[in-house]
């Protein structure tokens, strides 16, 4: 049941018994800590707020595509510029634009997630240019190790 209370604030109801499958249901906006709640939203919360775990549902877009063979990966160079340019990674958020409008959670997770996936990529890339080096010196080693015999100095031309 949902009625004024005397005790709240003008325009404030009460929820005293909702018979629904939940303990409590309210079935427009809920404010906690006198927060407005605005347009689009259920929910506002003056003050921090903690819970055991968040689910965040409906995300569209999770960014497997990264590994999909027609992605372009930035290079670590077109990166670079970019950060030199802007003061923050490509596709993330400004600090300036994350102070003045927040951060939705759901999406910075799958901005985040699209960045280690690109960062996994890099390193797989790089793994195998160092592996290709370390197969180039193995055999310019053995090379050299031909032509120097022990105890004969090499033959500077």
């Amino acid at each position: 049941m949902v009625r004024e209370s005397p005790e709240m604030p003008a325009g404030t109801t009460e929820i005293t018994n909702v018979p629904l499958q939940a303990d409590v249901a309210i079935p427009g906006k809920l404010s906690i800590g006198d927060a407005a709640v605005p347009n689009n939203y259920q929910l506002a919360v003056k003050g921090k707020m903690i819970a055991g775990e968040l689910k965040i549902q409906d995300i569209n877009n999770w960014p497997d595509y990264v590994f999909d063979s027609s992605y372009q990966l930035m290079s670590l160079q077109e990166t670079e510029a970019y950060i030199k340019t802007n003061k923050h990674l490509p596709g993330i958020p400004p600090a300036s634009q994350v102070q003045k409008k927040g951060v939705e959670i759901g999406a910075n997770q799958a901005l985040l997630l699209k960045k280690i996936e690109e960062l996994t990529l890099h390193l797989i890339q790089l793994e195998k240019k160092v592996a290709q080096q370390n197969e180039q010196i193995h055999q310019q080693q053995q090379l050299l190790a031909q032509h120097l015999k022990p105890g004969k100095p090499p033959k500077i031309k």
